[in-house]
């Protein structure tokens, strides 16, 4: 528990990081239990996904997460440069389950009954992905470039029109292992680049 305190230190997740991750989620679950009324307001009992102020409310999470990849000690990436890349990409694994975990026990717990446990975890993770992916792409304002690229992801699949209907991961509910998918490989490839980056 030590080294996770330290490292979690080192990416600046303090007090106030937490109280803020914390606020993000709240803000998450007030937006799905009463923000605005569902697109298709069936009384029929079935799983549906995030509606679309949800999907957006879930960027704060991301992004509070992904200003926790950041090495706030910049003397520490000249020391050992392949165990702190392994480092990296450890944390950035932790942060994906933390994530992961915490979506699916507030979709048991909090968010309104019906929503898809599978697909609103799957959402979290394909997002944090794309923003993870960004982040490793770029040495220099890596959390605004993972802010454009989700923002960009979010425009596309909600605006009506621009994608067909099979190919919104967000949305439909039916193309949740595709989602998972995507979701995995991006985050390894979040992970790979930095190392292939330094060789």
């Amino acid at each position: 528990m030590t080294l996770v305190r330290h490292v979690a230190r080192l990416h600046g997740v303090d007090r106030r990081w937490l109280l803020m991750l914390s606020g993000a989620w709240l803000i998450v679950v007030l937006a799905a239990r009463f923000g605005l009324p569902q697109v298709d307001p069936d009384p029929v009992d079935r799983s549906h996904p995030f509606e679309t102020l949800s999907t957006f409310a879930l960027l704060l999470p991301v992004m509070a997460q992904i200003s926790a990849l950041t090495i706030y000690a910049p003397w520490v990436e000249s020391v050992r440069a392949v165990h702190i890349h392994s480092l990296q990409a450890t944390w950035l694994a932790l942060q994906w389950c933390c994530g992961v975990l915490v979506i699916t026990t507030l979709s048991l717990v909090a968010l309104p009954y019906g929503v898809d446990i599978i697909h609103a975890a799957g959402v979290w993770a394909f997002l944090f992905s794309i923003a993870s992916l960004a982040a490793s792409a770029r040495t220099e304002s890596s959390l605004r470039f993972s802010a454009l690229a989700l923002f960009a992801v979010l425009s596309i699949m909600t605006l009506p029109g621009l994608l067909p209907w099979s190919a919104n991961l967000l949305y439909n509910g039916e193309t949740t292992s595709i989602l998972w998918v995507l979701a995995a490989v991006l985050t390894a490839a979040a992970m790979a680049l930095p190392v292939l980056r330094r060789q």
